[in-house]
């Protein structure tokens, strides 16, 4: 079983992924990996700090570890800064398909089209970003992604540290402001600032789950 930690702050959003927010995302260099489109199946849970899901036959389990404030950048809401640890489980789990699994009690299935940018940092007097094709300790990514929940469509706008070697506030903050640079100013406030798990638990009012 792997295990990974992050650093990360997100927000989310209803409607479609605005015309304006992927431009600006397509301009901060040349994709090293096509865009990932998937479906999640998630385990409903009343808990905004604990998140399970099937993703692409694995078994992942994330943890909020803790609520490390807040944080302001330019031409963007308040954004809550998190820390988070994932287990991804690596057993055969091939045969837990969306088709298999979808109809089972509890389970929630979110449709996904993610735009990722991943950047080894050099922290110096100015932050360096360097793109790298896959996640590695100690770098950064941001993403867009558009969701479609029941017949519901959000996006939602991440930024995350993988590692530990990050002095916070002040390096997480400085490291939001370079990975969101130039991001164009939205006149919708978003729906939350949190986790996964976070906004599935206020979405779930709007999805029909079968408890049989």
């Amino acid at each position: 079983m792997d295990n990974f930690k992050t650093i990360e702050v997100r927000w989310f959003y209803s409607g479609t992924l605005p015309d304006q927010v992927f431009d600006w995302f397509d301009t901060l260099g040349e994709p090293l990996a096509a865009a990932d489109t998937r479906t999640d199946i998630y385990l409903q849970s009343s808990s905004p700090d604990l998140g399970i899901k099937l993703r692409q036959g694995n078994l992942e389990v994330k943890y909020r570890q803790a609520k490390l404030g807040s944080i302001a950048i330019d031409n963007h809401p308040v954004g809550q800064v998190e820390q988070w640890s994932k287990w991804i489980c690596i057993d055969d789990l091939s045969g837990l398909t969306p088709e298999r699994i979808a109809d089972k009690p509890g389970w929630i299935e979110v449709s996904k089209i993610r735009y990722q940018r991943l950047y080894q940092v050099n922290f110096n007097e100015n932050i360096r970003l360097i793109s790298i094709p896959k996640p590695t300790a100690n770098a950064a990514g941001i993403e867009v992604t558009q969701l479609k929940l029941a017949d519901q469509i959000y996006w939602t706008i991440a930024c995350e540290y993988f590692g530990d070697r990050l002095e916070l506030p002040h390096q997480f903050l400085s490291l939001v402001q370079s990975l969101m640079s130039g991001f164009p100013i939205s006149n919708s406030p978003p729906l939350i600032s949190g986790g996964y798990p976070e906004w599935l638990n206020i979405q779930k009012s709007s999805v029909s789950v079968s408890t049989d």
